[in-house]
Protein backbone atom coordinates (compact mmCIF):
# COMPACT_ATOMS: atom_id res chain seq x y z
CA UNK A 1 0.00 0.00 0.00
CA UNK A 2 3.01 2.36 0.20
CA UNK A 3 2.53 2.81 4.00
CA UNK A 4 5.50 1.22 5.41
CA UNK A 5 8.02 3.96 4.80
CA UNK A 6 5.84 6.87 5.36
CA UNK A 7 6.50 8.77 8.36
CA UNK A 8 4.51 10.68 10.58
CA UNK A 9 6.09 13.87 12.40
CA UNK A 10 5.03 17.07 14.71
CA UNK A 11 1.51 15.76 15.10
CA UNK A 12 -0.41 18.14 16.96
CA UNK A 13 -4.29 18.82 17.57
CA UNK A 14 -6.81 21.53 18.26
CA UNK A 15 -10.45 22.30 19.33
CA UNK A 16 -11.39 25.49 16.51
CA UNK A 17 -14.86 27.08 16.82
CA UNK A 18 -16.52 26.81 13.30
CA UNK A 19 -19.54 29.58 13.17
CA UNK A 20 -22.00 26.53 11.06
CA UNK A 21 -20.47 23.15 12.43
CA UNK A 22 -19.72 24.00 16.24
CA UNK A 23 -16.81 22.26 17.67
CA UNK A 24 -14.06 21.05 15.23
CA UNK A 25 -11.33 18.62 16.22
CA UNK A 26 -8.07 19.42 14.13
CA UNK A 27 -5.12 17.21 13.90
CA UNK A 28 -2.17 18.86 12.02
CA UNK A 29 1.34 17.30 10.83
CA UNK A 30 3.84 16.63 8.76
CA UNK A 31 4.54 13.31 6.53
CA UNK A 32 8.16 12.02 5.61
CA UNK A 33 8.89 10.01 2.63
CA UNK A 34 11.30 6.78 3.01
CA UNK A 35 11.54 5.89 0.29
CA UNK A 36 14.24 6.03 -2.16
CA UNK A 37 11.62 7.18 -4.89
CA UNK A 38 9.36 9.95 -5.14
CA UNK A 39 6.10 8.95 -3.78
CA UNK A 40 2.46 10.49 -4.96
CA UNK A 41 -0.99 10.30 -3.58
CA UNK A 42 0.00 9.87 -0.08
CA UNK A 43 -3.03 9.15 2.15
CA UNK A 44 -3.42 9.58 5.92
CA UNK A 45 -6.43 7.83 8.45
CA UNK A 46 -7.19 9.47 11.49
CA UNK A 47 -9.61 8.00 14.39
CA UNK A 48 -11.01 9.35 17.30
CA UNK A 49 -11.77 6.97 20.15
CA UNK A 50 -14.40 7.63 23.22
CA UNK A 51 -13.56 6.15 26.56
CA UNK A 52 -13.01 2.49 26.76
CA UNK A 53 -11.26 3.36 23.49
CA UNK A 54 -14.68 2.55 21.15
CA UNK A 55 -13.57 3.68 18.04
CA UNK A 56 -16.03 7.05 17.15
CA UNK A 57 -15.13 8.31 13.77
CA UNK A 58 -12.67 7.65 11.13
CA UNK A 59 -11.77 10.58 8.47
CA UNK A 60 -9.16 10.00 5.66
CA UNK A 61 -7.29 12.45 3.92
CA UNK A 62 -4.84 13.65 1.43
CA UNK A 63 -1.56 15.10 2.36
CA UNK A 64 -0.14 18.55 1.29
CA UNK A 65 -3.96 20.06 1.85
CA UNK A 66 -3.87 22.84 4.50
CA UNK A 67 -6.45 25.39 5.77
CA UNK A 68 -6.26 28.47 7.84
CA UNK A 69 -7.71 28.87 10.87
CA UNK A 70 -9.92 31.55 9.82
CA UNK A 71 -11.00 28.81 6.57
CA UNK A 72 -11.86 26.55 9.37
CA UNK A 73 -13.61 28.91 11.22
CA UNK A 74 -16.05 29.94 8.18
CA UNK A 75 -15.97 27.47 5.08
CA UNK A 76 -19.03 24.63 5.36
CA UNK A 77 -17.77 21.17 6.66
CA UNK A 78 -18.22 19.93 2.90
CA UNK A 79 -15.64 22.90 1.16
CA UNK A 80 -13.63 21.99 4.44
CA UNK A 81 -13.75 18.09 3.39
CA UNK A 82 -13.57 18.90 -0.52
CA UNK A 83 -10.50 20.88 -0.21
CA UNK A 84 -8.99 17.97 2.67
CA UNK A 85 -9.50 14.97 -0.31
CA UNK A 86 -7.69 16.15 -2.77
CA UNK A 87 -5.44 13.66 -3.95
CA UNK A 88 -3.26 15.88 -5.68
CA UNK A 89 -2.36 18.20 -2.72
CA UNK A 90 -2.54 22.49 -2.70
CA UNK A 91 -0.87 22.98 -5.74
CA UNK A 92 0.22 19.49 -6.76
CA UNK A 93 1.87 19.41 -3.40
CA UNK A 94 1.52 15.95 -3.04
CA UNK A 95 2.38 14.71 -6.18
CA UNK A 96 6.39 13.48 -7.45
CA UNK A 97 7.70 13.80 -3.56
CA UNK A 98 11.06 12.97 -3.37
CA UNK A 99 12.90 10.84 -1.24
CA UNK A 100 13.56 12.54 1.87
CA UNK A 101 10.43 15.01 1.26
CA UNK A 102 8.14 16.03 3.50
CA UNK A 103 4.22 17.47 3.62
CA UNK A 104 1.78 18.87 5.96
CA UNK A 105 -1.10 17.56 6.38
CA UNK A 106 -4.55 18.16 8.21
CA UNK A 107 -7.37 15.87 9.52
CA UNK A 108 -11.15 17.58 10.43
CA UNK A 109 -13.67 15.89 12.56
CA UNK A 110 -16.80 17.35 12.88
CA UNK A 111 -20.02 16.20 15.46
CA UNK A 112 -17.35 15.09 18.22
CA UNK A 113 -18.67 12.51 20.90
CA UNK A 114 -19.05 13.77 24.22
CA UNK A 115 -16.36 11.34 26.09
CA UNK A 116 -13.61 11.76 23.29
CA UNK A 117 -10.30 10.46 25.17
CA UNK A 118 -8.00 9.94 22.62
CA UNK A 119 -7.04 9.97 18.52
CA UNK A 120 -4.64 7.86 16.42
CA UNK A 121 -3.40 8.61 12.72
CA UNK A 122 -1.47 6.30 10.70
CA UNK A 123 -0.30 6.38 6.78
CA UNK A 124 -2.96 4.66 4.97
CA UNK A 125 -1.13 4.74 0.93
CA UNK A 126 0.93 5.84 -1.43
CA UNK A 127 1.82 5.38 -4.95
CA UNK A 128 5.09 5.11 -6.80
CA UNK A 129 5.87 8.84 -8.59
CA UNK A 130 5.84 7.97 -12.47
CA UNK A 131 7.10 10.17 -15.39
Amino acid sequence: TGSLKIDTLDVNSKFLLNVKEGKLFVITGRVKNGYSEARSFIKINGKLYTKGKILSQTETVFCGNVLSDIELSNLELEAIKKRLSNRLGDNKSNMQVKPGGELPFMIIFSNLPEDLEEFSIEVASSMPATG
